[in-house]
């Protein structure tokens, strides 16, 4: 493994990349990305990187640990304007499944805790978030 010095601009680069293809990212999808890269960062390295990612307007912070583009860019590239362009049902599959991915997003977020500062009532909340999530997947449309 390989650890650039500095590791900011290396770090930026591959949040760019993994962004650009997938539209968005976990904290954790990131670091898997990494892993596979080659390089190895610290986490100090890795969230002071991702922190000033953001503040480039073509990249935002949607809600914790969960890294995007900017959505009123993307949208307008993936909206038909040619007769070449994908199908509005593809557009509106996309934009759907965009909005379900985001919702899981929020809900992994949520179940994200630390166990010794909740309370029980919040902890049983949280075992339903399972059977959510799982329902949300099933609705993703192909």
């Amino acid at each position: 493994m390989y650890s650039p010095s500095p590791a900011a601009p290396v770090i930026k680069k591959l949040a760019s990349a993994l962004l650009n293809k997938n539209g968005k990212f976990t904290v954790p999808e990131f670091k898997k990305f990494i892993e596979g890269s080659g390089y190895t960062f610290t986490k100090g390295q890795i969230a002071g990187a991702l922190t000033t990612l953001i503040e480039d307007p073509q990249y935002i912070s949607p809600s914790r640990g969960v890294y995007a583009l900017n959505q009123p860019q993307h949208q307008t590239k993936s909206i038909p304007t040619t007769q070449n362009s994908p199908s509005p049902k593809i557009t509106v599959t996309i934009r759907i499944n965009n909005v379900l991915e985001q919702a899981l997003a929020d809900l992994r977020q949520i179940a994200n805790v630390n166990l010794l500062e909740v309370d029980e009532t919040y902890l049983d909340e949280i075992k339903q978030l399972k059977n959510v999530i799982q329902k949300i997947e099933e609705l993703k449309l192909k």
